[in-house]
C-alpha cells in the first residue's frame, strides 16, 4: 500500500505544481508591462476573477450542450470568448479597455439570456442590480449617464421583445432554479470583477490625491512659515511705537496688507534739526516682491536721514538716486524702474510748521469742515519714463491746533466692493475722513476698518492698505 501511495503522490504532486504554476502564469498576464504596485494588485485581482469565471463557464457550457439549449450555449460561449479577449487586453497593457469591455459584455449577456428564455425566468430585473453596481463603480457623471442609458435601453428592449417574439429556448421548469443560480453567480462575479477593480483604482486615486495634498500642505506650511518669518523682519523696519509715541500726541495707523508681507510701509525718524519725519509709502508690487522693495526703500530713506538731510524734497531726491543706483545692477535695460509712491511729512511742532514732498500720493489736511489737499508730483521715487531727474517740489503749511493730517496709499480707494462691486474711490474716502475727523484717533481707525471690510465683503483684497492720521 505504501508503494501505491508513494507512486500516486509521485504522479499527482508534480501535476499539482504544474497546474498551480500554470494558473499563476495566467493570473500574471500583463504584469511585465507594469511597475506600479497598486496597478499590479488590480491586474492580479482582475485576471484571477476572470479565470474563476472561465473555470465556471466550462462545465456550464457542457451542461447546456447536453440539454440542447443551443442559444444559451452560444450566449455563454460569447462571454467565454470575451473573457479570453479581456485577458489578451491585459496582456497588451490595456486594463482600462478590458474593464469597459467587461461592463458592456455584462449587459449583452443579460439581454441575450432574457431573449433566449423569455419572461419565464425574469432575468431582466438583473439590470437593476447592474445599475446599482455601476453607481458604485463610477464617479464621473458622463460615464454614469452612458451606462445608465445602455442598461435602460436594453431593459426596455427586453420587455419589448417579450411581447413580440416567443422565447428562443424553452427552458424546463426543473431547470429554472439551476439556471437562475448559475447565471446569478456569473453576473455577480462579472460585476464583482469590474467593481472590485474600479474600487481599487478609485482607492489608489484617492490615496494619490491624499498624498499630493499632504505634500502641498507641507510645502504650503514651509512657505507660510518662511513668509511669517519674513514678516517679522519687515516689521522691524517699520516705524516703532516708541518713536511715534515720543513725537506724536494723537495718531492712528490703519495698516492692512493684502498678503502676510506688504509693499506698503511707514517710516519715521528724528532729523538732525530735531524735526520729526513720517513717510507713508507704497512700494512697487505687493506680497513678497513688494516686501523686498519696501526694505530697499526704507533703507534708502534711512540713509538719506543719516546724511543729515532735513528737507523732505531733498530726502526724496536722495532716496530716488539710491534706489535707481541699486536696481540698475540687476543687469537689465529696465533696471531701476521699480521704486515707490510716497507722502513724506516733516513736522516742526515748535513752529507749527509742516513740510511736505509727495510722489504720486497726496496729503490731506482736515481743518474744521474743510479738506486742504497738497497735490503730489506726478512721478515715483524711482526711475520714471522721462522726468526722474526732475527735483521733487517741497510744500510748506502753517498748522493750526486741531488740524488732522492724513497720508495714505492707493489700496483703500482702489478696493472693489459695494452693491455694484466698484472701486471705493478717493472722493468717498475724503467724505469718510471728513465725517470722522472729529472723533478720537482710535475711533477713526475703527470706522475706517469697519467701512473697508463692509465695502470689500466677500471680494478679494486688491492691494495693501495704509492710512495714517495725525492730529496736531
Amino acid at each position: 500500500m505504501k508503494k501505491i501511495d508513494q507512486s500516486i503522490s509521485a504522479f499527482f504532486l508534480p501535476l499539482n505544481k504544474k497546474i498551480k504554476r500554470g494558473i499563476y502564469r495566467l493570473q500574471g498576464i500583463g504584469l511585465q508591462h507594469i511597475s506600479d504596485y497598486e496597478t499590479k494588485k488590480q491586474l492580479l485581482s482582475f485576471n484571477g476573477l476572470v479565470l474563476s469565471i472561465l473555470l465556471f463557464f466550462i462545465p456550464n457550457m457542457f451542461v447546456l450542450l447536453e440539454r440542447e439549449y443551443y442559444f444559451l450555449l452560444a450566449d455563454n460561449t460569447f462571454c467565454f470568448l470575451v473573457l479570453l479577449f479581456c485577458l489578451y487586453l491585459t496582456h497588451k497593457n490595456k486594463l482600462e479597455i478590458a474593464k469597459h469591455v467587461m461592463l458592456i459584455t455584462t449587459c449583452i449577456y443579460i439581454f441575450f439570456f432574457c431573449l433566449g428564455c423569455g419572461s419565464q425566468i425574469g432575468f431582466e430585473y438583473y439590470y437593476g442590480l447592474y445599475v446599482v453596481f455601476i453607481s458604485l463603480i463610477f464617479t464621473r457623471k458622463k460615464m454614469l449617464f452612458l451606462y445608465y442609458m445602455v442598461a435602460l435601453c436594453l431593459f426596455f428592449s427586453t420587455r419589448f421583445f417579450y411581447s413580440k417574439i416567443t422565447p428562443l429556448e424553452f427552458v424546463n421548469s426543473n431547470d429554472y432554479s439551476a439556471h437562475n443560480m448559475s447565471n446569478t453567480f456569473i453576473l455577480l462575479t462579472l460585476i464583482a470583477i469590474v467593481s472590485g477593480v474600479f474600487r481599487s483604482q478609485n482607492s489608489r486615486f484617492l490615496k494619490e490625491i491624499s498624498d499630493q495634498k499632504k505634500i502641498i500642505e507641507e510645502h504650503h506650511k514651509e512657505i507660510t512659515d518662511s513668509i511669517n518669518y519674513a514678516e517679522r523682519i519687515q516689521r522691524s523696519f517699520l516705524a516703532t511705537k516708541e518713536n511715534l509715541g515720543a513725537n506724536l500726541k494723537e495718531y492712528f495707523i490703519f495698516f492692512c496688507p493684502k498678503d502676510i508681507v506688504s509693499g506698503d510701509f511707514y517710516f519715521s525718524a528724528n532729523l538732525a534739526n530735531n524735526n520729526f519725519i513720517l513717510a507713508t509709502a507704497d512700494s512697487t508690487g505687493h506680497g513678497v516682491p513688494g516686501a523686498i522693495m519696501s526694505l530697499l526703500n526704507s533703507m534708502s530713506l534711512e540713509k538719506a536721514v543719516e546724511q543729515g538731510i532735513t528737507q523732505p524734497s531733498k530726502i526724496l531726491d536722495y532716496t530716488r538716486k539710491e534706489i535707481i543706483n541699486r536696481l540698475k545692477k540687476d543687469g537689465s535695460s529696465d533696471g531701476g524702474k521699480d521704486g515707490m509712491d510716497c507722502s513724506l511729512c516733516v513736522y516742526d511742532f515748535s513752529k507749527m510748521k509742516l513740510f511736505v514732498a509727495c510722489a504720486n500720493n497726496p496729503v490731506w489736511i482736515v481743518r474744521n469742515t474743510e479738506v486742504i489737499e497738497i497735490k503730489p508730483d506726478k512721478m515715483p521715487v524711482g526711475k520714471s519714463h522721462n522726468n526722474h531727474h526732475a527735483p521733487f517740489i517741497q510744500h510748506e503749511v502753517d498748522l493750526q491746533k486741531g488740524d488732522v493730517i492724513y497720508t495714505f496709499t492707493d489700496g483703500y480707494a482702489d478696493q472693489f466692493g459695494g452693491p455694484k462691486e466698484k472701486k471705493f474711490k478717493y472722493k468717498q474716502l475724503e467724505e469718510v475722513l471728513l465725517f470722522c475727523s472729529k472723533k478720537t484717533m482710535p475711533e477713526q481707525k475703527q470706522v475706517l476698518e469697519s467701512i473697508f471690510h463692509a465695502w470689500k465683503g466677500m471680494l478679494e483684497q486688491v492691494d495693501d492698505v495704509l492710512i495714517i492720521g495725525v492730529r496736531v
